[in-house]
């Protein structure tokens, strides 16, 4: 809501700048009542590994919140130079379809948490925790009661929170990938078609402008997409992992598991598919526009000083600058989670079976 303009009647009284920045202080309120009900909680269960899990989890949405806070200008900044960047390129022309396809899937990804929440609140894992809970010695009846009503609010926040967070940024993630990917593709076909000094001219012109967008992303959405892929594959391993060897007693186990994975996994497919695409995408229109010296001789040294000034390294979008993302990192991903999955359940067995003896 910050990255829009304040009408002049909101800016007459403080009162109504308070109003127009509600959901900004009650989105904080919830990241800070769920991370000190978690932390509470974590103390109260015998079994912490699951508290503790979901407490990260909690840590990373206030993170990407307050990220994306901290750059909330740039959000605009960026739809701005994307569309100063398509104004220069007469055929580009986004699919009405693309449009429509990203809406249904911003429902997708609200409904999949949400379903999630809810039938947790129903699955017998959940079940299971409130028992131990209702067991434990450090509260009375009362307090027990109580906490019982806060945990299941708790739940329902911290799924309407992860959806809200998590869906709006790696969507906003993917779809200026996507952008960047269509502009470097109608850029490229440009660069073929080139036929004077002045489409030459208005070709690079356009290319450091794609430039600057792909630079302005990585500069203050690299830390955030790391944050994304990280904990979407901690999630999904989760989810996996509960689906394959935790028993469960219904359907419903079933189905929860299955719409938090589908979530985890939408969630950094969009990510990595997206920027890997981005990156390819500007990879090769950079590699064309590199040759349009050699097309032009008269004018060889003017162009190549201007590459040479402007293109000194190829951007790219990576996770926190460790690692440039690629189609790969999907292979990568699902690779360790797999090796994950079999060491948690070979380590399982083998405690199993030391109860046993």
């Amino acid at each position: 809501m910050e990255t829009l303009p304040i009408g002049k009647r909101l800016e007459q009284t403080h009162f109504e700048r308070i109003l127009w920045n509600v959901p900004k202080y009650l989105i904080g309120f919830i990241h800070f009542f769920l991370i000190t009900f978690q932390s509470v909680n974590t103390m109260l269960v015998p079994d912490r590994k699951i508290s503790i899990s979901v407490l990260l989890v909690m840590l990373s949405q206030a993170f990407l919140n307050f990220r994306a806070y901290r750059s909330r200008k740039h959000f605009l900044i960026i739809i701005n130079k994307i569309s100063n960047a398509s104004s220069l390129l007469s055929s580009f022309d986004i699919n009405r379809n693309l449009m429509i396809s990203v809406s249904v899937y911003c429902v997708l990804m609200i409904l999949l948490p949400m379903s999630y929440g809810i039938l947790l609140l129903y699955s017998s894992g959940y079940i299971f925790v409130t028992k131990i809970r209702n067991e434990s010695e450090f509260m009375s009846k009362i307090w027990k009661k109580y906490l019982s009503i806060v945990f299941d609010i708790s739940v329902i926040l911290a799924t309407a929170v992860l959806s809200l967070v998590f869906t709006s940024i790696s969507v906003y993630y993917g779809l200026v990938c996507i952008y960047l990917d269509t502009l470097c593709r109608h850029l490229k076909v440009q660069v073929q078609n080139v036929k004077d000094s002045w489409d030459c001219g208005r070709v690079i012109y356009a290319y450091l402008k794609i430039r600057k967008i792909v630079e302005s992303l990585e500069h203050f959405m690299c830390s955030s997409a790391f944050v994304i892929v990280v904990s979407t594959m901690t999630g999904l391993f989760y989810m996996s992992y509960s689906l394959i060897f935790i028993p469960k007693d219904g359907y419903i186990d079933y189905l929860c598991y299955l719409c938090g994975g589908l979530f985890h996994f939408s969630t950094i497919g969009i990510v990595i598919v997206s920027a890997s695409a981005a990156n390819r995408a500007a990879e090769v229109t950079s590699e064309a526009v590199l040759t349009l010296p050699g097309i032009f001789p008269k004018c060889y040294n003017e162009l190549k000083a201007i590459l040479r000034k402007n293109c000194k390294q190829k951007p790219c979008l990576t996770l926190w600058k460790i690692y440039k993302i690629d189609r790969s990192l999907i292979i990568t991903a699902m690779g360790v989670l797999m090796n994950y999955g079999i060491l948690v359940a070979t380590l399982g067995s083998i405690s199993r079976c030391n109860e046993k003896i």
